[in-house]
């Protein structure tokens, strides 16, 4: 629950260096992360946002969370497309060479393993859960 400016000043110069090792553009970089965090800071219940609006226009949060709520909607889906695009365009190029199709030809039992047994899990926690008590 840190502030944009705080997340800027602490995250941004821990993954910046990691970004740009593995080739990833800082720009594009930047626009995910301040529109993760601007998609953090309008939705409840932490959306900083909502609070100040709700006091500057003296709306309830309920009422502007209503109204923002296309707004987000064009937001997460322009962000699933810029991530989209991006991991199809990684996966093609992974996989556009032979070696690295031979080693996930090796190792994707496994892959599937580890995903099925952490679904597993977690889908089992969710039918154990206890609801409201």
């Amino acid at each position: 629950f840190l502030d944009i400016f705080a997340a800027l000043v602490i995250m941004v110069p821990l993954i910046l260096p990691v970004a740009l090792r593995y080739g990833i553009d800082p720009v594009h970089l930047g626009i995910i992360f301040v529109a993760n965090m601007q998609i953090g800071y309008i939705t409840p219940p932490v959306g900083m946002n909502l609070f100040i609006a709700s006091y500057r226009f003296r709306k309830s949060i309920t009422e502007l969370f209503a109204a923002t709520l296309p707004f987000l909607l064009a937001l997460v889906i322009a962000l699933v497309g810029l991530q989209s695009i991006s991991i199809f365009f990684c996966y093609a190029l992974l996989f556009s060479n032979r070696r690295m199709v031979a080693v996930y030809s090796r190792l994707r039992r496994g892959f599937e393993a580890t995903f099925a047994l952490a679904f597993g899990y977690a889908g089992f926690k969710l039918l154990t859960a206890r609801l409201g008590g």
